[in-house]
């Protein structure tokens, strides 16, 4: 028993801290959490994406692609991009050189979530919005692949494979599209929903996140806007 200065009875301090010890480790996992690294982007700025870990693509500039409060899924801005004749135009951000998605093992989890906005009203012109979302990736074999969502006259789509499928119909406002890598395999889930399983089975390693116009006729605007880009990576032992 310990005695302090003012004659008080107790246990030491050295046993209360012992005891806070037990009480608040007993029954927990020593486990720890794989490292995790991560991007997310809001665009919640008003210069240009090229200073926030985003570069250009095909004849992109910042002409094309600007944050504006004209719609936006969460604060006060999104990202506008857009292109007034055939010029195809884009941007991209580099998982791979931010080391996201490295050397992907069994254990390894990676999500790539984005939201999007479509403005599309039925029997108008439906190729004003065709923006294309695409995630590439690596095998061990050194083969490149990617997978791309799109939009055709009145419906989603995304590249299965070798083939595209379809799976929604177009809808005016906010789309989520997200990429799921767990066990080397890929999937795809559109608003929440699981559109595809396992359309990719030997992801290995993450390259880029690419959002780009389709290629229009001229005269033939494109636009369309993101916002919350979220990239997570978690390494497994």
């Amino acid at each position: 028993m310990y005695t302090n200065q003012c004659g008080v009875k107790g246990l030491a301090p050295s046993m209360i801290f012992f005891c806070l010890f037990m009480i608040f480790t007993t029954g927990l996992s020593w486990a720890e959490p794989g490292p995790i690294a991560e991007f997310h982007d809001g665009f919640e700025y008003s210069d240009s994406p090229a200073n926030h870990g985003w570069s250009y693509i095909f004849s992109g500039d910042d002409n094309n692609f600007i944050t504006t409060k004209e719609h936006a899924h969460s604060g006060a801005r999104s990202l506008s991009g857009h292109s007034k004749n055939d010029s195809r135009v884009g941007l991209q951000f580099d998982c791979a050189k931010k080391g996201i998605g490295e050397e992907l093992g069994a254990q390894d989890k990676f999500v790539l979530s984005v939201w999007f906005y479509d403005h599309y009203e039925e029997d108008k012109d439906e190729r004003s919005s065709q923006f294309t979302h695409t995630l590439s990736y690596y095998e061990k074999s050194g083969y490149q692949g990617s997978v791309s969502l799109s939009a055709n006259s009145y419906k989603y789509s995304f590249s299965e494979k070798i083939l595209w499928k379809t799976f929604e119909v177009r809808s005016k406002g906010w789309h989520e599209l997200k990429l799921a890598v767990e066990n080397n395999k890929m999937d795809i889930y559109f608003d929440s929903l699981l559109v595809g399983k396992d359309i990719r089975s030997k992801v290995d390693k993450i390259g880029k996140y690419e959002w780009s116009s389709n290629i229009v006729s001229p005269d033939k605007p494109a636009f369309s806007w993101i916002d919350n880009v979220h990239v997570k990576y978690e390494k497994n032992p």
